[in-house]
């Protein structure tokens, strides 16, 4: 067909007494199916060409048939930016008549998706209702304006009477929409202040989700802004009890949000309930720790956040979105930063919640990845000329550091000095990169294997004084601590034998009786 359009001479058909109705449906969205990264539609060009106006039929009652799915409908479900851009070409044989298909989509709706203005002006002046309630399924057209930021519709509905309140089947209002995807956020309120329509901008949906839970979910933090200086609720919580704090401390990037959630709360002099509870009883900082946010913890504890009813996260929600592909400094460097932070602030981490921590870290690898940082060293001579020029202190380089027995190494590396450390060595090749930010990683966590280690140990050997203990534990390394805490888990107590043998005797060469209880 195409040649025979292309190179049509002479007077144009009447293609009415051609094609019947369904069958220009078909054809009209075939050709914009064809359509290629060319603007060239040639049937749908040729029918304009021709004068064609496609027309409903009439029914008994007289009035016009108009549920019939046209090629309108199926070129804007193609969701192809391409088929789509035929859509104002469409309207030319279509003209204003509003077709609705089986699922309740109008051809007005389609004109506000896809930012056909006109055609949207020549329907609300022909009386079409702007908000065009045609089915409850469907999104009303203001709702799909802002989606797709089409914003000379958004303006054309607004001024003529669409409502700025109007929720669709799910609840949402044409905030929650631009919170959770638009751009349109300014021109939306600036409209409606002239109009002088009250926006609603703690309507909740169905969920309970106000549109500031969506600006903060989705990370929006200049929507957040203008909603929070807009009287937004901050307490208001979702029908399971979520915060707009709990959500930004739900998320792995919120600390903006945070400072934006809180310098906007002081400014208004708005209190936010920062111990809120969600329905499992979980506060903004649980969430925090659980993401392992070490900053957005200090950022609660700054701003009123208690730790006297604080439960630490379970195994069920913490560190869950850490996948083991995640590096094992991320995982060991922020949780041992939130560690520190509660331990500030007076909180004592039980037995399951240290046990469950070192399991974290031995399933991003600590235990299994310890490499021989003294083989790496001098297999690696870029390495150690390295170590040896760079400076961790003025009287302590690179290369005495690593030479340090674990329980001297914790003393000199302060977690805040990562990036010092790290700062020169990240073109060495990957197994001595692997191996130091492996070292650092056990010596951040060394302390904490051996205190808990000691603690675990007393308890089966009560006999045993706390002292010896802590001058057992100080001559291990996180293998062998590991190992202590995992076996003191055990019932069976023959493991005792073996710590006592191959430890003891491998690190002291004096004899020590360990055949009668030590008095503490």
């Amino acid at each position: 067909m195409y040649p025979l359009i292309r190179n049509w001479e002479g007077q144009l058909p009447d293609l009415s007494e051609i094609f019947w109705p369904e069958e220009f449906d078909w054809l009209l969205a075939q050709d914009a199916y064809n359509k290629t990264d060319t603007s060239e539609v040639p049937f749908i060009d040729f029918v304009i060409r021709t004068g064609y106006k496609y027309e409903p039929g009439v029914g008994k009652d007289g009035k016009p048939l108009l549920h019939r799915t046209t090629a309108v409908h199926r070129a804007t479900r193609s969701f192809s930016s391409m088929i789509c851009s035929a859509i104002p070409k469409l309207f030319e044989i279509y003209e204003y008549v509003n077709y609705i298909d089986d699922f309740g989509y109008t051809h007005f709706h389609v004109a506000c998706e896809n930012g056909c203005d006109q055609v949207v002006e020549k329907f609300l002046e022909l009386g079409q209702d702007p908000n065009c309630l045609a089915h409850i399924s469907v999104d009303p057209p203001l709702h799909l304006a802002l989606k797709y930021e089409q914003e000379e519709v958004v303006e054309l509905l607004l001024r003529s009477g669409a409502d700025a309140n109007l929720a669709n089947k799910n609840g949402l209002t044409p905030l929650h929409i631009i919170c959770e995807e638009g751009e349109l956020e300014e021109l939306f309120f600036k409209i409606n202040d002239e109009l002088k329509n009250t926006v609603q901008v703690n309507a909740q949906d169905k969920l309970g989700r106000t549109p500031l839970h969506f600006a903060v979910t989705h990370g929006r933090q200049k929507v957040a802004e203008l909603l929070l200086r807009r009287d937004a609720d901050r307490n208001l919580a979702t029908k399971i009890g979520l915060t707009p704090l709990h959500m930004i401390c739900m998320r792995g990037d919120g600390d903006k949000l945070l400072k934006v959630f809180f310098e906007s709360n002081d400014a208004k002099q708005q209190l936010v309930n920062v111990d809120a509870k969600d329905n499992l009883g979980r506060t903004p900082l649980q969430w925090a720790v659980a993401d392992l946010l070490p900053d957005v913890v200090e950022f609660l504890f700054n701003h009123g956040a208690e730790v006297s009813n604080f439960i630490f996260p379970t195994e069920d929600y913490f560190a869950v979105r850490y996948k083991l592909d995640c590096t094992l400094q991320k995982v060991v460097f922020r949780t041992m930063s939130i560690i520190k932070s509660l331990e500030n602030k007076g909180y004592e981490l039980d037995q399951t919640a240290a046990l469950m921590i070192m399991k974290l870290f031995a399933k991003h690898g600590l235990i299994d990845e310890l490499g021989d940082i003294d083989e790496c060293l001098h297999s690696d001579e870029d390495f150690m000329s390295l170590a040896k020029e760079q400076m961790v202190s003025p009287s302590l380089s690179l290369y005495d550091f690593l030479q340090l027995p674990p329980v001297k190494a914790e003393k000199v590396f302060k977690m805040k000095d990562y990036d010092q450390y790290t700062s020169e060595i990240s073109h060495l090749c990957d197994d001595s990169h692997r191996a130091f930010t492996t070292y650092l990683c056990e010596t951040v966590t060394y302390g904490f294997f051996r205190r808990w280690a000691g603690k675990l140990f007393l308890k089966k050997t009560p006999w045993l004084s706390k002292h010896y203990c802590e001058i057992l534990m100080e001559h291990l390394k996180i293998k062998g601590l590991w190992d202590i805490c995992m076996e003191a888990m055990n019932e069976n107590t023959q493991w005792l034998d073996s710590v006592r043998t191959d430890y003891v005797k491998k690190y002291y060469s004096r004899e020590v009786d360990l055949s009668y209880p030590h008095i503490n």
